[in-house]
């Protein structure tokens, strides 16, 4: 790749009733998502999704105590309890192997 060019990755936040944008940022794709959250103004019902490569559990909890949901592929050596498994209706994509509701855990406690 030319060293010249910068790749940019949009970041969004659409209201889930109109999937109109309140917010659009741009970054250079190096940019870790955390950077962008003390912009973001979310409210309860708002939901946020975002790369597996992002875990930090005080701001999964701050955000679930103000009852913001969050939407995130697990990593492989994740450690949280499953609360409930949801049912995937027939029209989601077939990519979507598992909606569940879950407690995040810590090894060890």
């Amino acid at each position: 790749m030319d060293s010249r060019k910068v790749e940019l990755r949009p970041d969004m936040l659409l209201a889930a009733d109109s999937y109109v944008a309140k917010f659009i940022h741009f970054t250079s794709a190096a940019t870790h998502d955390q950077c962008l959250f003390p912009e973001l103004s979310l409210e309860a019902g708002d939901m946020i999704c975002f790369d597996k490569s992002y875990i930090d559990s005080t701001q999964f909890y701050d955000w679930s105590q103000q009852g913001i949901y969050l939407v995130t592929r697990m990593k492989e050596n994740a450690v949280y309890e499953v609360i409930s498994e949801l049912d995937i209706p027939d029209t989601c994509d077939h990519g979507v192997i598992k909606d569940e509701l879950i407690q995040v855990t810590t090894k060890g406690w």
